[in-house]
């Protein structure tokens, strides 16, 4: 019965925002049902815990946070995926800081859903992102040059341009390449 109650308020929250969003949140705590989310984080199954996850961040709840950060090095790229993506709900651009850490690489498929993600979610600050840029591992190099199009900040193109003329990757140097022209301050002088 609390599985599929749970299914219920899931669906629920998905299609309502404001304050029926907050009197379902509140309901998810106080019938338990974000006990059962918190069981399935700690499953040993992966598919498990990417459903925990998804509940417990679709459902705001903070005090997962440290739990759900502990399933982004998961050798199972979906795992890996649903807890960076929890991160971003939960800590919205902030919790883009956990990537700086990140030193293996990260396939374009993730990259892809981050971005996905970040752009479907109603943010009231953004910030710069050109922290990115001086990573050491190039998909973050790329996420980076990535948001920096998506969200126009044009105060890079600067250091966007100088990661041309370095000895930076192929890979990097193409997003760089789309990154400037998008902004409209691609210049072959």
């Amino acid at each position: 019965f609390k599985t599929l109650l749970l299914q219920n308020t899931m669906n629920l929250h998905a299609s309502y925002s404001g304050e029926y969003n907050l009197k379902l949140e509140e309901f998810y705590r106080r019938a338990g049902m974000i006990n059962l989310s918190f069981k399935k984080l700690e499953s040993r199954r992966w598919n498990n815990k990417c459903e925990g996850i998804r509940e417990l961040s679709q459902m705001n709840v903070q005090e997962a946070f440290n739990d759900i950060k502990k399933c982004i090095r998961h050798n199972h790229s979906t795992l890996t995926l649903e807890a960076l993506i929890g991160i971003i709900r939960l800590k919205g651009m902030e919790g883009l800081n956990v990537l700086h850490d990140f030193n293996e690489p990260i396939n374009d498929w993730i990259l892809l859903n981050i971005l996905y993600e970040i752009k479907n979610t109603n943010f009231t600050t953004v910030k710069n992102f050109s922290d990115f840029l001086g990573s050491s591992n190039e998909s973050l190099v790329v996420l980076g040059l990535r948001l920096i199009e998506v969200f126009n900040q044009n105060q890079n193109t600067d250091r966007i341009r100088e990661m041309l003329l370095s000895n930076n990757t192929k890979n990097i140097k193409t997003q760089a390449t789309k990154t400037l022209a998008k902004l409209s301050y691609l210049n072959y002088s």
